[in-house]
Parts: structure tokens; sequence; C-alpha cells
């Protein structure tokens, strides 16, 4: 609703439209103040808009026009006496709009209830549907679903991912382990406020964060640009939820990738799910160690560059050769200097390990220094010119 709401006042910014967001979880005397002012567009959920129509302070006799946009996912969670309610309050001589990725016949009929004349307009043909976006199937282990999820996203060259899970818990739970990875990640589900679900888009948008993992409702109607691969990490309810979690790739004539994550036992179930979807998966092996790999010519964007490991404590030429290509990169991290009141002796040169600086004499890592307590080490670097005590 908020994202809808800012295109229209983009779009209708020049006639100096005023529109309103009304939506659960965001304050009430802000929206009871737009509208004692008086707004041209309402945008809201059917739960925070029978509040206000309850309460008195949104009246909707004077309405010319009524669009419900998802209607099939608001009757799915629950909201049928919501828009009865609000249906029944709008004026007879309306124009009533209905917006729906699937029809299915509860949808048909509500259409035959609220509507005069109902005419069926079809944006994109039954046969075309999804042409824009390839399906792949693998199979997998249960208990490898993790490691799938991130094979797939390293084996990809999409600036942005959607990863799909049926429960919170599981969204939660993956989110944390791709971060945990390096994956620049959040979480999108129903247990988040307003502001969080804001922010957590504001993140999507500025390209802060590169993979979302939601649920099914928490994803809905989501408009994220440059999405390019969407991973069904659990395997929808039904053929409609498959279409419309596919439908968050491939927009605007873009070309899109669609992953389903099967696991051996429900293999039968996946087929069913596609086949009634009506598109084409081809199935084939996850992606392996060889074919990420392949890819590591170039930096990937989703996670930070890997750090060059150190190498295995080396001989003294060795060490003298692999520290001169970069010596401020590959100085190691000071530690902190002994007690003044130690003593220091100067030991004769080891043969093996790390060297460091004496603190009492210029032997430039020659030798190393003893305390009574403990050995200590220093790195290589400017001798100290202190005098001992």
């Amino acid at each position: 609703a908020v994202a809808t709401q800012r295109e229209l006042l983009w779009l209708y910014a020049p006639a100096g439209m005023r529109a309103i967001a009304c939506v659960g979880g965001m304050g009430m005397n802000l929206q009871l103040k737009a509208l004692h002012d008086g707004v041209h567009l309402i945008v809201g959920t059917p739960g925070r808009l029978c509040d206000h129509v309850e309460r008195g302070s949104l009246s909707l006799d004077g309405l010319e026009a009524l669009v419900l946009d998802e209607a099939d996912e608001m009757l799915d969670m629950g909201f049928r006496d919501e828009m009865d309610l609000l249906v029944k309050r709008c004026p007879a001589a309306r124009r009533t709009l209905m917006f729906s990725a699937t029809l299915p016949a509860d949808i048909v009929r509500l259409a035959n209830t609220w509507m005069r004349e109902p005419v069926r307009i079809s944006a994109t043909p039954p046969h075309q549907a999804h042409r824009d976006i390839e399906y792949r199937a693998h199979l997998i282990a249960e208990r490898e679903r993790e490691h799938a999820v991130v094979n797939v996203l390293r084996a990809s060259d999409s600036p942005g991912a959607i990863v799909f899970c049926n429960t919170r818990e599981a969204t939660n739970r993956l989110a944390l382990a791709l971060t945990e990875r390096g994956f620049a990640c959040v979480a999108l589900s129903g247990d988040l406020s307003q502001p969080e679900r804001t922010r957590a888009l504001h993140t999507l948008r500025d390209g802060r964060a590169k993979v979302l993992v939601a649920t099914d409702v928490a994803a809905r109607g989501l408009d994220l640009p440059d999405v390019g691969i969407v991973i069904h990490s659990d395997l929808p309810h039904d053929a409609q939820g498959l279409q419309h979690r596919s439908g968050r790739t491939g927009r605007a004539g873009r070309k899109g990738v669609a992953v389903v994550l099967v696991p051996v036992d429900r293999q039968r179930t996946a087929e069913r799910l596609i086949r009634d979807a009506g598109v084409q998966a081809t199935w084939s092996d996850l992606p392996d160690a060889k074919a990420i790999r392949a890819r590591r010519g170039r930096r990937w964007w989703w996670c930070w560059p890997r750090r060059r490991a150190a190498p295995p404590a080396p001989s003294r030429a060795r060490w003298r050769a692999w520290t001169s290509s970069s010596p401020r990169a590959r100085r190691p991290t000071p530690r902190r200097p002994p007690s003044a009141s130690a003593a220091r002796t100067c030991s004769p040169p080891p043969t093996r390990g790390s060297f460091s600086a004496c603190s009492t004499c210029s032997c430039r890592g020659r030798g190393r220094f003893k305390t009574r307590r403990s050995r200590a080490r220093r790195p290589v670097g400017r001798a100290s010119t202190r005098a001992s005590p």
C-alpha cells in the first residue's frame, strides 16, 4: 500500500492530488488528520479501512471507484468479512475494478456478486504467461536445503534474488544462515511491524541488500528492481502460489529464472504443481563446486571479497620474499608489548617460526626477547630506542 501511494503521488503530482496510505502498524493520528483535511485517493488494507469506517472518520458516500488488488490473496488471508463490509458501505453507482494474477472459482463468484455485468480482461494470454521466466528444478536431500540455496545463489549472476519459505521460523533461520555466510540479505515475514517492513524494503531498493528471504504473504505485491532469480526453498501449497512467487521476476519484459528445490520424497508433488501451473521446467543437478569455482575470476556481489590467508611458518628467506611485495598489507597485527618491569634479554636468532624485533637493540627481527612471566613476540617494524629499565 505504501509503495502504491508513493507511485500515485509521483504520477499525479502535477494535478495536485492528495493520497494517503491507511495500513495497520502505522500511526493512527496522522491518518485521522489526513482524512479530516480531505483526500482524493485512499490506499489501504481491509482491516484498517474498516476501523476508520466504524470510527466514523471515513465516509464512503462520495466514493466513485473501488479497486480491489490481489483479491484472491485477501480471500486466502481471511478478509472476506471486511471486504463485504466495505462493499456494502460503498454507493451503488460506483465503478469496481478487481485485479488478480489468478482467477479461481471464488473470485469469479465474488465478481458476479459485487459487480454489475463484469467483463474479464486478460492482460497476458494464458499460453504466453511467464514466457520470460525460465523454470529449473533440482532434486535435493532435505538436510541439504540450506547448502542448495547457497550453491544456487553463488552460481547465479543476477543482481537480486528472492528466496521463498513457507513459515516465519524457516525464513528467519535461512536469513540468519545466509548472513553468516556473507550474503547481504534481509528477512521479510508477517511478524514485522510496518516501520520494520518499510526499512527492509528501502534496504533492498537502495542496493544495500541483494537477497530477500520472505514468506508468500509478506512478498505479495512487491515490485523490486533487478530481481533476476526466484528460489523456492519450500514447495508452494498450490499451483497459484507457484505462479505468484515466480511472478516476482521476469517483469516489464526482463528475463528471469525460477528455481524449485524439490526434496526426493516430494518429487511427484512438485511435478504436479508444475503441470497444473502450465509451465515447463528443466530438471538438472545442483551447481557443484567446479561450476562455482569457474566464476571466481569475478568478484561476487553476494559476498565480501575473501581475505588472503597468511602462509605457514616459512624460512627466513621465504618470509622476506613474501613480505617484500606489499609490506604494509603483509604486516601482522601488532601485539601488546610486555610490561616495563619485565627484564628483557636478546636471544640468538631462531631457525623457524615468526620473527620479531627486539625492544632493546636494533636486531630488526634477528632475535626475540623473553620475559620472566611469559614469552612474547612483536611484529617486524622499527626498533624501539627507549632505554631498558
